[in-house]
C-alpha cells in the first residue's frame, strides 16, 4: 500500500508540474531579462507557455512615451517580440499577438502576426481609451457592450477565425449580459472552429456569468469555449468563492484548462504553483484530469 501511495504521488506531480501547460503567461520587450529568468526557473516544472503580447496596454501608462515608438511601432514592436520568443523557443513558448482595444488597424495586424507564425489573439475589452487613437470613449467600470463594440469585437473574432488563431479573451469584464452577447449577438456562432479562452473565469463578474457558460455547454456541448481561472485564489475562503466552487461541479472538465497569470515582465515569484494549488483545492477529484486536459489539447493542436 505504501509503494502504490508513493506511486500515485509521482503520477501526480509529473502531471501537475514536469509537464504542465500554462496558458495565460505576459511577457513585454523591455523587461526581457526576466522571461529569460522564467524560463530557467520553469525548466522543469512547465512544458509551454502561452505567452501574450503586451502590444493591448499601448495607449495607456505611458509606455509609448517611454520606448519613444509611436502608437503603431509600440503596437508591432511588441508583438514581433513575442514572435521572436517563439521563434527561439518553439517548444517552450506559443505566442499570442494582441491589439488595443478599438484598433482602426486589427485586422491588418492580426494578419501580418498570423504571416509571422504566432498562433493566438489576446483581447483585453473596454480598457485604454483614446479618441485621438481611435478607440472607444468609454469607462472601464462600463461594461455593456454596445453595437460599435460587437461590431469590432466580431472583427477580432473573423481575423482570428481566418488565421486559424486561439482567440483569449479577459474576461473579468465579462459578465452575463456580455457573455450572451458574445455567444449569440456576434459571428461567433457562426465559427464554429474557433477556440475560445475566457481568461479569468469571469472571477470579477459574479457567478450569473458561469451560469450562463454552463447553460451554454448544455445546449451545445461541442463547443469550443475553455475557461481558466487564475486569480481566483483572491476570493478563496468567502462565500461567492464556495458557490463558485459548487457550480464548477456542473462544468465539464474538458472546458476547463489551466493558466496561472504569470507576469514574467516583474522577478520571478510562485505565481505558477500557487495556481496549481488552487486547482487542486478547487477541482478536488477532478484536478488531475484538468491539468492534463492543457497537454491533450495543447499536443492536438501541434500535431
Amino acid at each position: 500500500m505504501k509503494k502504490l501511495k508513493i506511486f500515485l504521488c509521482l503520477i501526480s506531480i509529473s502531471i501537475t508540474s514536469m509537464s504542465q501547460v500554462d496558458v495565460h503567461v505576459h511577457a513585454e520587450k523591455n523587461n526581457h531579462d526576466n522571461f529569460i529568468k522564467y524560463l530557467l526557473r520553469t525548466k522543469e516544472t512547465i512544458k509551454t507557455s502561452y505567452v501574450f503580447s503586451s502590444s493591448y496596454r499601448a495607449d495607456t501608462r505611458n509606455f509609448r512615451k517611454n520606448t519613444g515608438l509611436s502608437f503603431k511601432e509600440y503596437i508591432r514592436n511588441e508583438n514581433n517580440y513575442i514572435a521572436s520568443l517563439q521563434k527561439v523557443y518553439p517548444h517552450k513558448v506559443v505566442g499570442f499577438c494582441s491589439v488595443p482595444w478599438g484598433y482602426k488597424k486589427a485586422a491588418k495586424e492580426i494578419k501580418r502576426c498570423a504571416e509571422m507564425g504566432l498562433q493566438g489573439l489576446k483581447v483585453y475589452p473596454h480598457r485604454f481609451i483614446s479618441k485621438k487613437q481611435g478607440h472607444f470613449n468609454r469607462t472601464v467600470s462600463n461594461f455593456a457592450y454596445d453595437v460599435e463594440e460587437l461590431n469590432f469585437l466580431n472583427i477580432l473574432l473573423r481575423a482570428a477565425a481566418e488565421n486559424n488563431l486561439i482567440f483569449g479573451i479577459h474576461s473579468s469584464e465579462i459578465g452575463s449580459t456580455e457573455l450572451s452577447a458574445f455567444l449569440y449577438g456576434t459571428d461567433f456562432r457562426h465559427l464554429p472552429n474557433l477556440e475560445v479562452i475566457f481568461l479569468h473565469g469571469f472571477s470579477s463578474q459574479g457567478i450569473e456569468a458561469l451560469e450562463t457558460f454552463r447553460a451554454h455547454l448544455a445546449w451545445d456541448p461541442n463547443s469550443k469555449i475553455y475557461l481558466e481561472f487564475s486569480t481566483l485564489e483572491l476570493l478563496e475562503g468567502t462565500l461567492l468563492y464556495n458557490m463558485w466552487a459548487d457550480l464548477l461541479k456542473y462544468i465539464p472538465n474538458k472546458n476547463i484548462l489551466f493558466g496561472s497569470d504569470t507576469a514574467t515582465y516583474y522577478e520571478p515569484d510562485n505565481t505558477q504553483e500557487k495556481a496549481i494549488e488552487l486547482y487542486k483545492n478547487l477541482f478536488k477529484d477532478n484536478a488531475k484530469e484538468i491539468l492534463k486536459n492543457n497537454l491533450i489539447k495543447h499536443k492536438e493542436k501541434t500535431i
